[in-house]
């Protein structure tokens, strides 16, 4: 006669069993959402029935993956075009146009207003936009903590409010 099983083979069993059952509904819902994605870089003459027309993909998927409300694409760099199949139809931007962008997402994160200095930032940090942004925090750091003769103290003081405002 076999004997019972013990309490602990129960509950092993049965947490492996639905540990298995999990994994493998996972997979099913990963394989489900893995579509074949393709970036397009965006130039100025693209319409996004153009777009949908030469992949071969609804509108609505388009603006889907992208999140788009309206046919106005002009504003993004890229666009994902979802259920795609094969090789981008876009040129890949050109390293000075990437570069062109990192600085605007720089200025953006950095609150940083000058275009120059962003450049500036951005190249002394090789276009990393994490380290640019901490070069940028830790000068108006040391501006603060080093303030300017009483000669200009009336525009410094402005300044140092917004800095002390971008800093918060």
């Amino acid at each position: 006669m076999d004997s019972l099983p013990t309490y602990e083979e129960v509950i092993y069993n049965d947490l492996n069993k639905s540990n298995i059952l999990k994994a493998n509904s996972f997979n099913d819902k990963l394989r489900e959402k893995s579509h074949f994605d393709t970036i397009h870089y965006v130039k100025k003459n693209d319409t996004l029935i153009g777009l949908a027309f030469s992949y071969g993909v609804e509108i609505a998927d388009i603006r889907k993956a992208n999140r788009l409300f309206d046919d106005k694409i002009i504003a993004r760099s890229t666009l994902i075009i979802p259920n795609y199949v094969g090789p981008s139809l876009s040129e890949k931007l050109s390293e000075e146009e990437e570069n062109k962008i990192l600085v605007k997402r720089f200025q953006i994160q950095s609150k940083c207003i000058d275009q120059i200095e962003a450049k500036f930032y951005m190249e002394q940090s090789n276009y990393n936009i994490e380290d640019a942004v901490q070069l940028y925090r830790d000068d108006l750091l040391w501006e603060m903590q080093h303030p300017m003769k009483e000669k200009s103290r009336l525009i410094k003081l402005t300044k140092f409010k917004n800095i002390k405002s971008k800093l918060e």
